[in-house]
């Protein structure tokens, strides 16, 4: 199993690596926007606080979703961790700037697992390309509200 934020070899992936990659990515952003969630920027910023708890329950909702993916299509080898170099670093992290700039790298690798995903189903399982489709926009959401978080003064990260 790659570890997530790999760089992107996705058009030479198979689709359970694609699907495992994308699980992890999933649970890596959940925890992610966890710790961000008690950051102090976070909470005082009303609006933000809402996107990110949004976020939050929506990644975990797409992680089982693919697990769930992942069983229906008979493997057994289901993602149940982060296995990257960044979950050392959330660990010992509290740096707003810092969580912000692991999810944006994380949503971008979502959003490239995930358009793989659609190219390759598009036609042929459905339920995997409208899966496949509805994260990848939330996800390009997510990058969005996370770039313009770190362009803005809405949240101040130290």
């Amino acid at each position: 199993m790659k570890a997530p934020l790999a760089a992107h070899t996705a058009c030479h992936d198979s689709l359970p690596t694609l699907l495992s990659r994308a699980a992890i990515n999933e649970l890596l952003t959940h925890r992610i926007y966890s710790l961000l969630i008690r950051q102090p920027e976070i909470i005082s910023t009303t609006d933000f606080n809402l996107l990110i708890h949004t976020a939050h329950a929506e990644d975990l909702y797409h992680y089982h979703d693919i697990l769930t993916c992942m069983s229906n299509m008979g493997i057994t080898d289901l993602p149940t961790r982060i296995e990257s170099k960044f979950a050392h670093a959330l660990k010992e992290t509290c740096d707003t700037a810092l969580l912000l700039k692991l999810s944006q790298r994380a949503e971008a690798a979502l959003i490239g697992d995930y358009t793989e995903i659609c190219r390759r189903t598009l036609g042929s399982d459905f339920r995997l390309f409208d899966l496949s489709y509805r994260n990848l926009n939330n996800n390009l959401l997510h990058r969005k509200w996370i770039s313009d978080a770190l362009a803005s003064s809405r949240v101040n990260p130290s």
